[in-house]
């Protein structure tokens, strides 16, 4: 039985919180720059968002960029932020796809959270 687009990205939302969750950093933090990466996407757009993550040293900011990549099959967020540089058709798909995940992620993120 095949999944629909939408069930694959929502069970990939749901592992990148599980690895969250399970891994090494404030989960707390993690939500909290989730909740707020869907604004900062559509307000400043989604190169200004990956660079500002880039720039920040925390690793909730790393983890995300390396989510967001492995999502749009990019190997590394250095990668994720070249493929950004292309043709603005390129560019509008990463962000409707980055979006529609951060709907998933948001939603799971705060979900786990109140447990």
């Amino acid at each position: 039985m095949s999944r629909t687009r939408q069930q694959e990205q929502a069970q990939y939302a749901w592992n990148c919180i599980d690895e969250a969750k399970n891994g090494n950093i404030n989960f707390s933090e993690y939500t909290q720059i989730l909740q707020g990466s869907g604004a900062m996407i559509l307000s400043c757009g989604l190169g200004q968002t990956v660079a500002f993550y880039f720039s920040q040293s925390g690793s909730h900011y790393k983890l995300i960029l390396q989510q967001w990549a492995k999502m749009l099959g990019i190997e590394s967020k250095e990668q994720l932020i070249e493929s950004l540089m292309s043709d603005s058709s390129s560019y509008r798909y990463k962000t409707n796809q980055i979006l529609s995940l951060l709907d998933w992620m948001k939603r799971f993120s705060k979900g786990v959270g109140q447990q």
